[in-house]
C-alpha cells in the first residue's frame, strides 16, 4: 500500500513500514514541516496515499470534507514509538485492505481497531 506518515510521527515508522512491505513516505521527505493538515489530506488524496498519523484532527477533518479520500489510520497509542506500533499497523494494513481502498478511517491501538467507511456523515 501507498503511505504517508505525518509528522506527529516518526520518520522511523516509514521505514519500518517500507520494510514490511509498503511503499511508505514521511511527511517531512515531501511536504514542509509546517504544512496545514488539509494539505496533507490533499496530497494523499491526490497521490492516493494512506494517511498514518496520531494527530485526531485528521478524523474532524475527513468529516468536514465528506470525501471518500484518502483513507486515514489513527495510531491511538500514549507512546507512538515506531517499534511499539509497527507490528499493530502492518497487521491493520493488511486486515483492513479492502476498506482502506474503498476509502475508511480507522482508530486503532495494539490491541484494537475500530473501522469507519468514507464518507463520514
Amino acid at each position: 500500500m501507498k503511505l504517508v506518515v505525518d509528522m506527529s510521527l516518526s520518520p522511523a515508522l516509514a521505514m519500518m513500514l517500507t520494510s514490511g512491505g509498503h511503499d511508505a513516505v514521511h511527511w517531512s521527505a515531501v511536504g514542509p514541516a509546517s504544512a496545514p493538515d488539509d494539505d496533507i489530506m490533499a496530497w494523499a488524496a491526490a497521490n492516493d496515499r494512506i494517511i498514518i498519523t496520531h494527530d485526531l484532527d485528521f478524523g474532524d477533518l475527513l468529516h468536514a470534507s465528506g470525501s471518500t479520500k484518502p483513507s486515514v489510520i489513527i495510531v491511538r497509542e500514549h507512546d507512538p514509538h515506531p517499534e511499539r506500533i509497527t507490528g499493530s499497523l502492518l497487521l491493520a494494513l493488511e486486515r483492513f485492505n479492502a476498506d482502506l481502498t474503498a476509502g475508511a478511517l480507522i482508530a486503532m491501538t495494539r490491541n484494537m481497531a475500530r473501522v469507519r467507511s468514507l464518507p463520514l456523515g
